[in-house]
């Protein structure tokens, strides 16, 4: 599993791979996301252990319902995360992370974030978000 260098990598592969000190390709595939509601997707490689993440802030106002979540937990039980850490798996309707995924598995949990939140997701455009958000702001 290596860094992504480009913005290209990124995109096909529907998800961003960096390290913890290099943001550049991920600031970019973030905006890409943003653009063009996607989810993002990232992966912060370590040695032997990595943290996965899907933040849908700018392409969900509510995110994954509550259904979802629990078919999260239950998809992702079999993935191998460091035993002694404190939170193995933290869904939440826009943002969802495993901390100490390993290295081996953190591909498989990408792309599985990647397809449930295109398909359950409940995406948005950022013009789509804002008048939902004045609708409901409005009561309706």
């Amino acid at each position: 599993m290596n860094i992504h260098k480009t913005l290209d990598e990124a995109i096909e592969a529907g998800y961003v791979i960096r390290d913890r000190n290099h943001y550049g390709v991920s600031n970019k595939y973030w905006h890409w996301c943003t653009k063009n509601t996607k989810p993002f997707v990232a992966i912060i490689k370590r040695t032997k252990y990595a943290h996965v993440e899907i933040d849908l802030l700018n392409t969900s106002l509510h995110g994954f319902s509550r259904n979802v979540a629990d078919e999260i937990i239950e998809e992702l039980k079999s993935i191998r995360c460091r035993k002694l850490h404190h939170v193995r798996l933290q869904v939440g309707g826009i943002y969802t992370y495993m901390p100490s995924v390993l290295i081996e598995d953190a591909e498989k949990v990408a792309k599985y974030f990647y397809e449930i939140a295109m398909e359950k997701g409940n995406l948005m455009t950022q013009n789509e978000m804002l008048e939902q958000s004045k609708r409901e702001a409005a009561g309706y």
